[in-house]
């Protein structure tokens, strides 16, 4: 059975998980040892258990699990680092619902749109590097690519910049004309192409589409804006939109396992398998070559928190990037309505939030969410110096509906801030 999402609230709220509300919860089991698992435990429903986690932070797998058995997900995988150390990585359920195989801390896991922080990063570093300005006119790199056949171009495409792309102001909604990552069908007849389209024909393409507004002006959600960003990757340092990324920021970050998803589109070796929620088999694996850089990266929970905590500088000493390319990452769209005072979308990041410091300067957090049919993602770096992973392979069965992601991510983070004495401790050397 499938809950509504007001059917799912009221459940978590009611008598089946009253011991799990409030903080009082997650305190209970605090002098429980930490357990290292080599042979999944069974929890809640039967739900395996996998990974490791410092003594006391085990509390939290009740949690997860009393969710994924109520509502049928098939699996998580979550890290959690705090000053830059490693204190809890663990598998939940399912990575293969019909094989019976555990998730665990280092199975790959689709991304989604959580993709655009590794392309974000690079452009970043680029920027700092002087190869690239956010200020540089995103088309200027593509003025070779022909128009299609009997399509016109936009005259305001030379106005978009690398900047607005990172900030989703470069002029497409796809409330309004749809979304182009979907558009491979479409692009393949228009060029008369063998083969599904790169991101290069894909721009090509787009180059005769109209724009929704006018650049700079509106902030809407864009997937093809980091199609042009992955483009602009390659075309900066004549190397592969992959290489480069692992070149410039996996390698560095020390998180060279990252991979790109299967193509033609399947899955990888040691991938979580990808479920609508309450179904038992698994859509279709791989994602479009054509939008690898706006969504197209796997990684582990534990991976992914070494991106997360080389971006900050907790585990690596220096934050990834310079102090003032840091600060730029962080800076809200210029000309844009915020939604709050103290929110608003970064450079790569759909949540950036400031909190006051008690020296009279800010603290930041910073998130990003992924989607995509069986999956859901975020990552968050919190503004108390902890930085999370949460990847779930499964999704909600409309659009617009609350999946996984929502029940467990405010528990997570909950869980999270009331920690006052994190246990010694790190486990990043645990995981290759």
């Amino acid at each position: 059975m499938t809950l509504s999402r007001r059917g799912a609230i009221a459940w978590l709220g009611g008598a089946a998980l009253a011991p799990l509300a409030g903080a009082p919860a997650f305190a209970q089991d605090r002098r429980r040892p930490g357990r290292d698992e080599n042979v999944p435990a069974q929890a809640a429903g039967g739900v395996p258990v996998t990974g490791r986690a410092l003594p006391g932070l085990d509390a939290f797998d009740g949690v997860v699990t009393q969710i994924l058995h109520a509502h049928g997900v098939p699996g998580a995988a979550i890290a959690v680092a705090h000053e830059g150390k490693l204190k809890l990585a663990r598998g939940y359920g399912y990575a293969d619902l019909q094989a019976r195989t555990p998730m665990r801390p280092d199975t790959y896991v689709a991304l989604a749109s959580v993709s655009k922080v590794l392309t974000a990063q690079t452009i970043l570093k680029l920027v700092e590097d002087g190869k690239v300005k956010l200020t540089d006119r995103v088309f200027s790199w593509f003025r070779d690519l022909p128009l299609p056949p009997g399509h016109r171009e936009d005259p305001r495409l030379s106005e978009i910049t690398v900047q607005m792309c990172l900030h989703h102001t470069g002029g497409w909604d796809r409330k309004v004309s749809g979304d182009p990552s979907g558009w491979g069908p479409r692009i393949r007849t228009a060029l008369k192409l063998d083969a599904p389209p790169t991101p290069l024909q894909m721009i090509r393409y787009m180059k005769g589409v109209p724009l929704d507004f006018a650049p700079g002006t509106k902030q809407a959600y864009s997937n093809f804006g980091f199609v042009l960003l992955g483009a602009i990757v390659s075309a900066v340092t004549r190397q592969p939109y992959p290489e480069a990324v692992r070149a410039l920021a996996l390698q560095p970050m020390g998180a060279p396992g990252l991979r790109l998803d299967g193509d033609p589109p399947r899955y990888n070796p040691g991938e979580a398998k990808r479920y609508v929620l309450g179904t038992e088999h698994p859509v279709p694996g791989g994602n479009s070559r054509m939008v690898m850089a706006s969504g197209g990266w796997q990684a582990s929970c534990v991976d992914m928190a070494r991106v997360m905590t080389a971006i900050d500088g907790s585990r690596t000493g220096r934050p990834f990037l310079s102090p003032p390319m840091l600060q730029a990452m962080l800076e809200p769209a210029p000309g844009i309505a915020r939604p709050s005072p103290d929110h608003w979308m970064g450079l790569g990041w759909d949540a950036v939030q400031s909190f006051p410091d008690a020296g009279g300067g800010k603290r930041y957090s910073w998130g990003k969410d992924g989607g995509l049919a069986g999956i859901e993602t975020y990552v968050e770096r919190l503004a108390i110096g902890a930085n999370y992973v949460l990847l779930i392979n499964s999704s909600p069965q409309r659009n617009g509906e609350d999946g996984a992601l929502a029940l467990v991510k405010p528990r997570l983070v909950d869980f999270i801030r009331q920690e006052r004495a994190w246990p010694d401790g790190d486990l990043f050397s645990s995981f290759r």
